[in-house]
């Protein structure tokens, strides 16, 4: 039996849940105030990582740079609006 998912378990961590920003848009389960949350929630997180890897920590291997990320971030939010 699948796991049901809550909205703050998404909100806490997007990138457990979605492999890619824009997929966000497509996710019927959530109302549009919902993907604004989850997209807001999700670009603090990469402005922390950004802050990281300023600080030379490095990012996760085989995750994109927090600024690409960032970037995709910021399209999917200008999609939903």
């Amino acid at each position: 039996m699948p796991e049901k998912i809550l909205f703050e378990d998404v909100v806490a961590d997007p990138e457990r849940f979605f492999a890619d920003p824009a997929a966000v848009l497509d996710d019927a389960r959530f109302s549009r105030a919902q993907k604004r949350r989850i997209l807001e929630n999700w670009a603090e997180d990469a402005l922390a990582l950004m802050r990281a890897e300023a600080e030379n920590m490095e990012a996760k291997r085989g995750e994109p740079a927090a600024g690409t990320l960032l970037k995709r971030i910021e399209e999917a939010q200008r999609l939903l609006e």
